[in-house]
């Protein structure tokens, strides 16, 4: 079917696997489907905005992909700071153990009350310089997020 995909008049293999993903998902538990929902609605407007490129519907944007992440990356992370209850408690949960260093009382405090002055992150997080502690940062929960994402984007490359 992969092979037959590439070709452009195969549009029945798309459709045939979100028939597949959607009737699986249906049989799963109601919070993990909220939480596959973040994942795939970010799929699902990669997929339009790349197929709406190749049919001359909207210009080539260098990055696409990269883009298309950002904006919905602030997205969630406005949802975390400011509307939680927009989220799945337990992804919500879920974020705030991984990020090790907020609470829902530092996110109210720091994020949810109006404030007079900017407060750097230095004050929320971490001592010392921003630039250092982002390269910590990193270097911790890189293994964290391999687990995670590595096992998502290693997956298909293997199988396909």
């Amino acid at each position: 079917l992969r092979e037959r995909g590439k070709d452009e008049r195969a549009w029945w293999i798309p459709v045939i696997a979100g028939l597949v993903a959607g009737l699986a998902s249906s049989i799963d538990e109601p919070n993990r489907r909220r939480n596959l929902l973040l994942f795939i609605i970010a799929r699902a407007v990669g997929s339009l905005v790349k197929t709406l490129n190749k049919h001359g519907q909207i210009p080539t944007i260098p990055y696409t992909t990269p883009i298309l992440f950002g904006v919905l990356e602030g997205l969630i992370i406005t949802c975390i700071t400011h509307y939680p209850y927009l989220l799945p408690r337990s992804y919500y949960n879920a974020v705030l153990r991984w990020s090790q260093y907020y609470t829902e009382e530092k996110l109210t405090t720091y994020f949810r009350q109006p404030g007079s002055e900017f407060i750097p992150c230095n004050h929320l997080m971490h001592p010392g310089s921003c630039h250092g502690f982002a390269v910590y940062d990193f270097c911790s929960c890189l293994m964290l997020y391999l687990k995670i994402h590595g096992v998502l984007y290693t997956i298909p490359l293997v199988l396909f």
